[in-house]
């Protein structure tokens, strides 16, 4: 199963019935997130039962219940949450009629819904099937029917409704995770982030706050370390979990204690293990955390979490709520100590612990440190190879913070490889020899007559007895003999011939008796035999112990032959190659296998003590001020914020100073300045700077003081960040048609004059036909921006108003009214003139005549002088006159065809030519088009 939905129904089985108080019922459903399983199996009695872990997390899960005649279980993911023993058996046996998946009967009356996906439902190890399968399986009951159900694992889209306020979101199932844009975060990246610019020092972690930031690093404890902590402000506390990582190589050790009004949780080191108590009960994991290595821990009710992997706790025990006292406690308990680095300590969802007492920006309650003693800032540890390292026959350092571990070659051991593995714990060499120990190999050396890799070929007597002085062995049986020369005597013909005792010829304290004078026999001391009691019956090394080392018999006795780097009459004891200086004067020597090993005195380390230790192991910086170690063990303390001094032990003033909304600045030991966050002003920063003071909002704009500055919200019309602009209308493009437009505030005016157009926009076209006075003597047309007359016969002029004076001149021949004396009116057009319609014509004179008018005579002789002259030119321009005068006609032809048509351009072109006018006033309310 996977689901986010902390209370929802996952199945029922059980008869039709299900109001019946006798019925045969169970039902699974999730409560609170937990998985709840409630039965009834014949008679009144209802039995539930309860997982302790979540599975709302929209994690997948592995679900089985199980309940038979003896006990009732849940198990999730292997683990059981849940296994109580049955005490009432059942009475009968269990029907099922129906099996409803995500859905309720009358006992289980869950109006929530179960969202999310079941795969592979099985009722005593039959399934359930919902989609057809092709695969050969056992099924349990027939589908009827589904509602809502959509194979496969399908999750609804969770971003559509914009949850990330300042970054961008990627779904996951039926769930979704923001991405945050730089400055922001938290769930749905509407927090700030304060730690985008926040700085801390080397080795610590910045965690956002409600206002703020804090710095958080890991501690070192030790001797003597301790941290308490108290809850503030005192209210409601909940803490449903332990979380904290923790590196450590103390076999034993206290971890920390939590004490919540009268519960006490507390967690430990016991053998390199974890134990926890809880309501004076314990419980030991397997795990070993005492390993130098880092462990993640997490401790929830009934859960507990290391590196990953869940194991049911059935002691730990965290209350819900509770409004007493409480307080964390953590390091050295009586004697019970622990040299551990721990890291990332928190307790439920309140912000980390920051093992400072500095004050973490948030107005919600956190814990507070209340006392502080000799605990290091950072995991502090020293080097432990390289120059250090005291691994001896080629053995291979390997740092495991604050500890060494020597990775030896074959052949040798101990804690620094110093030992000589002893090979010939492997070799059996019989009786018939010793092992000689060597580095990762072992011997046999055989005794005289035997031979083989274990001395188990006995060779030919006679090759391994040597006679000597021309001696011959002699073969006597199993006895072996030598056959002296003359003046030769012994065992091995190695001592001289004599024949009396006064020469004390008898070996061992043997007897010597006088036969003859030539002759005399020796009485052996028990244990000796031969000629002269030279040999030896008993083999003494037989009850000779050589430690690391081999007996041989010599003429005085027994005696050891140690092995390579052993000593003493029974190799007991090492070489010892110490000397005065193999320690460098700062420690105590010690002899180990061909090498020495130096128990170094305090602040001095090495192979031969010849380095001081790390000078920041004794924590020399105070108010938790990092220590840096320098060349010649001399160390440096980074200080925390506001603290001075070579060992911090200076306390700032910005310490007790207040910048209540701003950042203390330390200027000396007894000097500070706050520098204010945006939108704060004073000497505390307290005070709230007033932006809309000044009133820069414009045009009856209002404004909104703000953080950062302010925000003007402008009236109607105005825009900009100081609503100083109008907002130009115009600009939108609302007048049409030519029209112009006239900006206002938050308006526009468009002026429609001339353009034929009326309306708010000038869109609307104006017939001017309507109006009698814009056609006089005329037929009216509307057009669109305008209108055309068509003007009757003997009137001219845009409105038809004007006669022309070349049709009246025609028709009644009055020559008062056109004043063209000798010659005829043509080209009769229409001006404006001071808002006066004016017709104007011209006079094309007789021949004879010229003058505006046609009345001056020109002179014959001048005529005739200039005909001789000009003739011919007068020819060529008479021709190109017909022409002209062909083209006026077709011109003037077209302007009777505009029938009223006024047009400037043309009148302007003739308007050099004197014209006889006749006026017509223009009413005052027509216009010209």
């Amino acid at each position: 199963m996977r689901s986010g939905k902390p209370d929802a129904v996952l199945f029922y089985i059980g008869e039709k019935h299900a109001a019946d108080v006798l019925t045969n019922y169970l039902v699974v459903k999730i409560a609170s997130g937990l998985i709840s399983v409630r039965y009834r199996t014949g008679g009144r009695r209802e039995v539930e039962f309860t997982s302790k872990n979540r599975v709302d997390d929209n994690e997948e899960h592995h679900v089985q219940i199980s309940v038979d005649k003896n006990r009732r279980q849940i198990i999730i993911d292997d683990l059981t949450e849940c296994s109580e023993p049955i005490i009432s058996r059942m009475s009968q046996e269990f029907y099922v009629d129906d099996i409803l998946i995500g859905a309720s009967n009358a006992v289980a009356t869950d109006s929530e819904f179960y969202k999310g996906y079941l795969q592979d439902i099985q009722l005593n190890q039959k399934s359930v099937v919902i989609h057809p399968t092709s695969l050969a399986i056992e099924k349990i009951g027939k589908l009827e029917k589904t509602q809502n159900v959509i194979e496969g694992a399908v999750s609804d889209p969770m971003c559509n409704s914009n949850v990330c306020k300042h970054g961008e979101c990627s779904e996951t199932f039926n769930d979704y995770t923001c991405h945050c844009s730089d400055g922001s975060t938290g769930r749905h990246c509407d927090k700030i982030d304060y730690c985008r610019e926040a700085k801390c020092m080397e080795g610590s972690k910045c965690e956002n706050a409600e206002n703020g930031h804090f710095c958080v690093f890991p501690i070192t404890s030790s001797n003597g370390s301790k941290l308490t902590y108290s809850i503030e402000p005192k209210s409601i506390l909940s803490v449903p979990s332990v979380k904290f990582s923790i590196r450590s190589h103390s076999s034993n050790g206290h971890i920390f204690t939590l004490n919540i009004g009268k519960l006490t949780v507390s967690a430990m080191i016991f053998k390199r293990r974890l134990v926890l108590v809880s309501n004076s009960q314990n419980q030991k994991f397997d795990n070993v955390i005492a390993d130098g290595k880092w462990h993640n821990i997490i401790l929830n009710p009934y859960k507990v979490t290391i590196d990953g992997k869940s194991y049911i706790s059935t002691t730990l025990l965290f209350p819900s709520e509770s409004k007493n006292e409480a307080s964390l406690f953590i390091g050295e308990q009586g004697q019970n100590v622990i040299f551990a680095c721990l890291d990332d300590f928190q307790l439920g969802s309140y912000p980390k612990l920051s093992f400072t007492k500095a004050k973490i920006p948030t107005s919600a309650e956190n814990w507070i440190l209340t006392e502080k003693t000799e605990v290091g800032t950072g995991c502090t540890s020293s080097e432990q190879c390289g120059l250090f390292s005291t691994c001896l026959n080629g053995g291979i350092c390997v740092d495991i913070w604050n500890k060494r571990k020597c990775t030896c070659p074959i052949g040798f051991t101990g804690e620094n490889c110093e030992e000589n593995v002893n090979d010939c714990k492997y070799v059996d060499c019989g009786k018939n020899g010793y092992c000689l120990d060597g580095i990762d190999d072992a011997k046999c050396i055989c005794n005289n007559g035997f031979s083989g890799e274990h001395c188990e070929h006995a060779n030919d007597e006679c090759e391994g007895t040597e006679c000597h002085n021309g001696g011959k062995c002699v073969k006597n049986g199993e006895k072996v003999t030598c056959k002296c020369e003359k003046q030769w005597m012994g065992d091995y013909c190695n001592v001289t011939m004599t024949e009396s005792c006064k020469d004390s010829p008898c070996q061992n304290f043997g007897q010597c008796m006088q036969k003859t004078d030539s002759s005399f026999e020796c009485n052996c001391m028990d244990g000796y035999s031969g000629q002269l009691c030279e040999q030896r019956n008993v083999n003494e090394c037989n009850h000779y112990d050589c430690n690391r080392g081999h007996c041989v018999m010599t003429v005085s006795g027994p005696a050891c032959q140690c092995e390579l780097g052993y000593t003493g009459r029974f190799c007991e004891k090492l070489l010892n190659h110490c000397s005065s200086n193999t320690c460098s004067s700062r420690g105590t020597c010690s002899p180990v296998w061909n090498n020495t090993v130096c128990a170094c005195d305090n602040n001095w380390r090495g192979s031969h003590c010849q380095y001081q230790t790390n000078a920041c192991l004794d924590f020399p910086c105070g108010n938790d001020g990092v220590c840096r170690t320098n060349e010649g063990n001399t160390f440096t303390c980074e200080c925390q914020k506001f603290f001075m001094g070579t060992r911090c032990e200076i306390e700032g003033s910005c310490l007790k100073a207040n910048c209540v909304h701003g950042e203390c600045i330390q200027l000396s030991p007894e000097r500070h300045s706050c520098s204010c966050n945006i939108g704060y002003e004073g000497d505390s920063c307290d005070h709230r700077i007033d932006y809309c003071k000044a009133e820069p909002c414009m045009n009856g704009a209002s404004c909104e003081n703000k953080l950062t500055g302010y925000k003007c919200s402008c009236s109607v019309g105005f825009e900009g960040a100081d609503c100083e602009i109008n907002i130009d209308e115009c600009a939108l493009g609302y007048c049409k048609n030519g029209a112009k437009c006239r900006d206002k505030i938050n308006d526009y005016e468009c002026v429609c004059d001339g353009t034929g157009y009326e309306g708010r926009n000038c869109t609307t076209d104006i017939n001017e036909c309507e109006n009698p006075n814009n056609c006089i003597n005329g037929e009216c047309s509307n057009t669109l921006g305008g209108y055309k007359c068509t003007c009757k016969n003997g009137f001219i002029g845009p409105r038809c108003s004007m006669r022309n004076p070349c049709t009246a001149q025609i028709a009644s021949n009055n020559i008062s009214s056109v004043t063209c004396v000798h010659g005829k009116c043509v080209n009769p057009v229409v001006h404006i003139d001071k808002n006066r319609e004016v017709a104007k014509y011209e006079c094309a004179c007789d021949r004879g005549y010229t003058g505006p008018t046609c009345s001056q005579r020109i002179k014959e002789s001048a005529m005739s002088n200039i005909s001789y002259l000009f003739g011919p030119i007068i020819a060529v321009v008479i021709v190109f006159a017909i022409l002209g005068c062909l083209l006026l006609f077709f011109v003037i032809r077209g302007n009777n065809a505009m029938h009223g048509h006024y047009s400037p351009s043309s009148h302007e072109f003739t308007q050099n030519r004197m014209a006889m006018p006749t006026v017509i006033k223009l009413p005052p309310q027509e216009r010209l088009i």
